[in-house]
């Protein structure tokens, strides 16, 4: 912890990366409906639901200026999110984005090391690879 407190917070913190600000809605909004691929019209009423302005929100920032990022392809963030969930305990996100892994080319092996390098309990892992389908 001793070197990581030497280079962080940085000084300047990073930035760029993004694709250009006049695509980050429609990238986001293809990304958000590939990943939650036909549940994806019921995934945005229920942000809306809880604000209107959130789905957009959630559209633009998370997954129009983040998620969209070119330097990672999107099955390496779908994984990454699957491992950041799970290490959360964040059951019906996991779920979402290991079926976006799936789309993207993951395999179940590779679901199963993700989850298994987070969790280490293979019955836990077993309740998620089941829940995921």
């Amino acid at each position: 912890f001793e070197h990581a407190a030497l280079a962080w917070p940085a000084d300047v913190p990073p930035a760029g990366g993004a694709l250009p600000e006049a695509e980050q809605a429609l990238a986001g909004r293809a990304l958000f409906d590939r990943i939650y691929g036909r549940n994806a019209p019921a995934v945005h009423a229920m942000l809306r639901g809880h604000h209107h302005d959130l789905n957009d929100f959630v559209i633009r920032a998370a997954y129009g200026r983040v998620l969209t990022r070119p330097a990672l392809p999107p099955r390496d963030r779908e994984l990454l999110a699957v491992a950041a969930l799970a290490a959360l305990d964040q059951t019906p996100q996991l779920v979402a984005h290991a079926r976006g892994a799936r789309t993207f080319g993951a395999t179940d092996v590779e679901l199963r090391e993700t989850l298994v390098t987070v969790l280490g309990d293979e019955p836990a892992v077993d309740e998620h690879l089941r829940r995921i389908g």
